[in-house]
């Protein structure tokens, strides 16, 4: 019995290190920008340069993690498990739009006032001149400032992608993509609004109806786990000895840390990205979406301890849209599961 909870203890803490790493998806927000640039220009590890074994190996176990995940997820729904507390959860989706629009509207606030691009690793006095910057800056504020208010709400949304969707050029490709999690917050704010307690309804717009919010948070959840995915892939499998210098500098590396000397940082991140990657596509395919939120919550409250409040302020529409996700699951759209019963239904009636 001892010698079961202690591998049950080390599986725990393995877990919550390796989350530390993966929940922690922009790992840029804690090294100096030098740094990243003089470790992106380094050559990459020896798991990383070739596809096998240890690529391949990751990528399979993502694999594997997104089948099992699917088929839980099926034998959830035959059962009709949990059905009572999803019909609660959802009947309190109305603090989802505030929750989502006041967490989006206080980044953008803080990264105005600090003449960043949406978060703290995008510059915006070394992207353009000083007067861009500065109009750049106090666009953010005004935005954010609307958000929270839910001043205009659906104009502001659709304002942030305009404001966003550029910004490529400005930024890179690769750095932009990091943050395509900002289009589907801006298209559930654009859809469903900021819902009651908000100035547009004092002015009396016209609240989001039942299949708006299900498309928007359907949307929201589909982009929020391609963001995981893109991020496992661009910032880990990409872009590895950023991520490795945070494991090393943070003693994030816990079965090396008891002992097992052959699992390096390396090996850790690979396994950190296949987890995060599976994670993404789970999301997107719309399985056990209330359960990933859940733990995508613990995750990311779990880095807040480890790397304090600058962690926090950064992921809070994340940790918002994971909320609106728990509240209402799928949204009943561009889901596996209706894919699934669309094509038992022509198998049927063949």
């Amino acid at each position: 019995m001892p010698g079961r909870l202690n591998r049950l203890s080390t599986l725990v803490l393995f877990a919550s290190s390796l989350s530390a790493n993966f929940a922690q998806a922009h790992e840029k927000w804690l090294i100096p920008r030098e740094e990243v640039r003089r470790l992106q220009g380094e050559e990459l590890p020896g798991p990383f340069r070739h596809f096998f074994p240890f690529l391949a190996l990751a990528l399979t176990g993502a694999v594997i993690l997104v089948g099992v995940g699917v088929a839980f997820d099926a034998f959830l729904r035959r059962r009709r498990f949990g059905e009572k507390i999803c019909r609660q959860l959802l009947a309190r989706r109305a603090v989802a739009p505030p929750l989502v629009g006041i967490a989006t509207g206080v980044v953008l606030i803080l990264a105005g006032a600090t003449r960043t691009f949406i978060a703290p690793d995008l510059s915006l006095d070394l992207a353009v001149p000083h007067g861009a910057a500065t109009a750049l800056a106090v666009a953010q504020v005004v935005l954010g400032a609307a958000f929270v208010a839910g001043f205009f709400t659906r104009a502001a949304a659709l304002s942030l992608l305009v404001l966003y969707l550029p910004a490529a050029a400005l930024f890179g490709f690769r750095s932009w993509l990091d943050y395509i999690d900002v289009v589907g917050f801006a298209l559930y704010l654009a859809l469903v609004g900021r819902g009651a307690l908000s100035v547009d309804a004092l002015r009396g717009a016209a609240p989001a109806s039942p299949s708006a919010e299900r498309s928007g948070v359907a949307i929201l959840r589909v982009i929020l786990g391609l963001n995981l995915a893109i991020l496992a892939v661009n910032n880990k499998l990409m872009n590895p000895l950023v991520s490795m210098k945070l494991v090393g500098d943070y003693h994030l590396n816990f079965p090396q840390n008891v002992g097992v000397k052959f699992f390096t940082d390396a090996h850790y991140v690979l396994s950190a990205a296949a987890v995060e990657l599976a994670i993404g596509v789970l999301l997107v395919v719309g399985a056990l979406p209330r359960l990933l939120a859940l733990a995508v919550f613990g995750l990311l409250i779990t880095t807040f301890v480890i790397f304090g409040f600058p962690e926090l302020f950064g992921h809070l529409p994340i940790l918002a849209g994971g909320i609106a996700v728990l509240l209402m699951g799928t949204g009943g759209k561009f889901k596996v599961a209706r894919v699934r019963s669309e094509i038992s239904a022509a198998a049927a009636t063949a």
